[in-house]
């Protein structure tokens, strides 16, 4: 389980369902925008330092290590994956980094990003809403651990 922000085309006046509908019927085939990529590599080690890459058949994959925040960039869409494991203090500062993470995918490749835990845009996402839904999480996986749960959520 993480938190994510997911980036997908949108055209202004487009809902976010009618986005996420349109994901699912589109062909995924196609080349990955390198271009894009090199961009977004650059400004996210301008951002969060070290981070490593690397690419296979389907995306390219960034980690940025000391927080295991993950980015994938697909043909036509991207996702940003942040652990749940971080509580308070620490939930906020991995929050702002992936927020900042997320804007610079956004600049890089002209996708636009969406939380769908908040259900909004990331342009309109705070972090400290963010903070209390990665807290929530967290609290949920761990109580399933506790109490030896298959589904965190339950």
């Amino acid at each position: 389980m993480s938190y994510e922000l997911m980036f997908f085309p949108k055209a202004a006046g487009q809902s976010w369902d009618q986005v996420m509908a349109a994901a699912e019927r589109e062909d995924h085939s196609g080349p990955l925008d390198a271009a894009a990529w090199e961009r977004f590599v650059a400004e996210a080690r301008r951002i969060a330092g070290e981070v490593s890459t690397r690419r296979d058949e389907e995306c390219f994959e960034l980690t940025h290590p000391p927080s295991h925040i993950q980015v994938h960039l697909f043909v036509r869409e991207a996702l940003l994956t942040v652990p749940y494991w971080f509580t308070g203090m620490d939930a906020a500062t991995l929050l702002d980094l992936a927020f900042r993470l997320g804007r610079a995918v956004e600049s890089a490749t002209g996708l636009v990003g969406y939380d769908p835990q908040l259900e909004e845009a990331l342009s309109e996402a705070e972090v400290g809403r963010a903070v209390l839904e990665l807290d929530t999480l967290g609290a949920k996986v761990v109580r399933g651990m506790v109490l030896g749960r298959r589904d965190p959520a339950g």
